[in-house]
């Protein structure tokens, strides 16, 4: 058995967030006054708040616990790429897609590298 364990799981829990804060950004373009630095303020207090569930559900790895850093990247996007138009957030969408379909090929490549053999 490995000592790193890949987990699953939590790679999709990490689209679905990222995916569900592009879903977000979509919608908010429709209106005009949106105020994107406080959008991002959102995100990170629910990247914080699915950090916390995780923690206390005792998911391991840490960096990828409760799907936090999904909806913190959709933070990032937002503050570098403010103001978000439809075609940003179509291209967040995509790439959070992007993490959910690729992640059996992440976990193979993961498991791939944790049977080679280490220098010592």
């Amino acid at each position: 058995m490995a000592t790193n364990q890949f987990n699953l799981k939590l790679i999709v829990l990490n689209g679905i967030s990222a995916a569900l804060t592009g879903v977000i950004m979509y919608l908010l373009t429709a209106s005009e006054n949106t105020n994107w630095t406080l959008v991002a303020g959102g995100f990170v207090g629910f990247s914080a708040l699915l950090f916390a569930i995780g923690y206390f559900l005792n998911q391991r790895p840490f960096s990828l616990t409760g799907g936090w850093l999904g909806s913190a990247m959709g933070a990032g996007y937002v503050v570098l790429f403010q103001p978000i138009h439809s075609g940003d957030a179509t291209t967040f969408i995509s790439a959070a897609v992007g993490m959910i379909v690729l992640a059996p090929f992440y976990q193979r490549v993961f498991e791939a590298g944790e049977r080679m053999p280490r220098d010592n």
